[in-house]
């Protein structure tokens, strides 16, 4: 019988419907069917929108009991909702939507979402035009336009907006650093012997020493800004690390994963060595000349300077953490104490790497995830071990790979630098 009644109901407009055109449906404002190709009844709403006194198409759907709850939806989205502006939305944004988001995505958010309000930011949310965005997106950078989608579909669940503007661009995806080719252990110390010769006497030191430390222990770059010689244990060959200069503010914040104990290898306990002896009076190890806090845009300048000079125009300073975990890897170091080491987020590492630490329960179960974060906090003493072991003496270096591009400097061949800059203990 019920299934009598929902005939009945969709077939209660006798209208012809073989032309394949939308037809209102008696009895239902707003509410139209049309018969596809194939033969399949399928279901339109539109919505009347008091702000710009229009009706707005709100798409097909497969019952009509489906358009029907779109519509009421789109009729009942609150008066104030539509009125709000992109500029005003851009400032509450991550305001109302930080308690999912770690504060290092907040701050890359807050910085990538200024070309979209400069461009849109006197526009009504609910009044833009995806051929407008779209023509924006094209011209931002991939930079720019990521934070602008997700801000918009944070507008979308607070039913500010309809429909994300920019979803569905159908971009092609970046693969990221998946396709990286890492630097030969020969190529790096080529390029860091270089430091003093191509910088000078104040800077180029100071940039040897760092690169030595974000080759040879993985750290980030805001994390050996901040590094301070009260968190080096010689002895017991560790490092802390506790803070990171932030990029905006360089003010000194908790690092992104949190603080975390390494081990120090004798490549990078040589420089901070250094380091440690030429301050001047900044408790940071790495500085300026002048004795003022590191800065990305500075260190940008010094690096872009430096691997010009070498031949690798379009290198990367983070490639060096890459190549950290590569050089740890031919050592015989495992995989799970490598993330410790370069302080992935623990659970979500541990999570990754649950078959190879041997949880017993499946993968994904909430039993497999906090004994396996457990043993993952457990065991950073014992990756420190490892890795001390692994880097003590003789090292086995990353061979050059045929693969990667690069125009070496003809005069970048026999460089020499200064103390300690050609090379350094445990090649």
């Amino acid at each position: 019988m019920s299934k009598d009644k929902s005939s009945k109901d969709e077939n209660e407009n006798e209208v012809d419907l073989s032309d394949g055109k939308w037809h209102p449906v008696k009895g239902h404002p707003g509410i139209f069917q049309r018969l596809t190709k194939k033969k399949k009844l399928r279901w339109g709403a539109r919505a009347y929108d008091p702000t710009t006194k229009n009706s707005r198409w709100l798409g097909t759907f497969d019952t009509r009991a489906d358009a029907k709850e779109a519509k009421r939806e789109a009729e009942s989205a609150p008066r104030l909702a539509r009125r709000m502006r992109v500029r005003d939305y851009a400032a509450l944004w991550l305001d109302l939507h930080s308690a999912r988001r770690r504060e290092s995505t907040l701050r890359t958010y807050r910085y990538g979402i200024r070309p979209f309000v400069k461009r849109f930011g006197d526009s009504w949310l609910h009044r833009l035009q995806r051929i407008d965005c779209v023509a924006w997106a094209n011209d931002a950078g991939g930079w720019a336009v990521a934070p602008a989608r997700v801000m918009l579909n944070d507008a979308r669940s607070d039913e500010l907006l309809h429909r994300n503007p920019l979803a569905d661009l159908r971009y092609e995806q970046s693969r990221g650093r998946r396709d990286l080719i890492v630097i030969s252990t020969d190529e790096l110390h080529r390029i860091i012997s270089m430091a003093p010769r191509v910088l000078g006497k104040d800077a180029g030191p100071m940039m040897r020493d760092l690169l030595w430390v974000l080759g040879y222990e993985g750290v980030r770059q805001g994390e050996a800004f901040a590094l301070q010689d009260e968190r080096i244990d010689p002895i017991h060959r560790e490092l802390e690390i506790t803070a990171q200069i932030e990029r905006v503010t360089c003010a000194q914040v908790e690092p992104k994963t949190g603080p975390r104990t390494i081990a120090l290898t004798p490549q990078a306990q040589a420089a901070l060595e250094r380091r440690r002896r030429a301050q001047n009076g900044s408790p940071l190890l790495f500085t300026t000349p002048a004795g003022t806090p590191l800065t990305p845009s500075k260190i940008a300048y010094y690096w872009h300077k430096l691997r010009a000079a070498a031949g690798y125009h379009q290198m990367q300073l983070h490639e060096l953490r890459h190549y950290h975990a590569t050089w740890l890897a031919y050592q015989g170091v495992p995989e799970w104490a490598i993330a410790i080491q370069l302080g992935h987020s623990s659970k979500g590492t541990a999570w990754a790497l649950a078959a190879e630490l041997g949880a017993g329960a499946p993968r994904g179960s909430k039993e497999s995830r906090n004994g396996t974060t457990k043993r993952y906090l457990h065991r950073q003493g014992l990756a420190i071990q490892l890795i001390i072991e692994a880097t003590a003496g003789e090292t086995i270096p990353i061979p050059t790979d045929p693969k990667r591009p690069h125009e070496a400097h003809p005069e970048a061949a026999n460089e020499d630098g200064d103390d300690g800059g050609s090379g350094g203990p445990g090649r």
